[in-house]
């Protein structure tokens, strides 16, 4: 897990939260952060961390003015430990993302055809992991995006709320690059999918 990559979003985000999970005895198992929408876990190798620790590992400013650091207990609702298969659907990528108010957003399809999106900076922290796909789960009243290495969680994620014209365009943009792909496969003029982007 690349560890500056979380850095750089808890300063874009100017917040960031560190949770504690505890033992039955009390004592800390491990420690996560997030910046409010994305969860990842602290390096297990690591030691726990005090603030300032925490400060220098993500490379964090030191002034609590840019900054500031708040300590919770982990919510048994993000247990990385303990999420059930049962919950979880795994989720298809879309042949296209867009670009919208900065971001570039990744569209992700359930089992039930809905499009969810994610924005793909939530997945910098990722990127030198091999093999990670993602999952929705139900998180209280709403749902999460769940980043998993085989049986391994390494990232519960927000999604992005749609805006219900560009979600349209998108599905439409999609299905229809998806017919053009496969059509030109069968002509025998691609051996690979194609993928673009699409500005928003």
């Amino acid at each position: 897990m690349k560890n500056e990559a979380i850095g750089r979003l808890l300063k874009q985000s100017g917040r960031s939260t560190v949770f504690y999970q505890y033992d039955e005895n009390g004592e800390v198992l491990r420690q996560y952060i997030s910046n409010g929408y994305a969860v990842y876990p602290v390096d297990e190798r690591m030691p726990i961390l005090d603030e300032a620790a925490i400060r220098l590992f993500f490379r964090l400013p030191e002034d609590e003015d840019k900054l500031v650091i708040h300590e919770r207990t982990m919510p048994e609702s993000l247990d990385f430990e303990d999420l059930s298969a049962l919950s979880e659907c795994l989720m298809r990528q879309g042949k296209i993302s867009i670009l919208y108010q900065g971001k570039r957003l990744l569209p992700l399809y359930d089992v039930r055809g809905r499009c969810w999106l994610l924005d793909t900076a939530y997945l910098k922290p990722l990127d030198d992991m091999d093999g990670v796909t993602l999952h929705l789960t139900e998180f209280g009243d709403g749902h999460m995006i769940v980043a998993k290495q085989g049986l391994v969680t390494w990232a519960m994620i927000v999604p992005t709320p749609p805006v219900d014209d560009m979600l349209q365009e998108l599905h439409e943009a999609d299905s229809t690059l998806e017919r053009q792909v496969y059509a030109s496969v069968e002509d025998g003029q691609m051996s690979m999918e194609e993928t673009g982007d699409a500005g928003g």
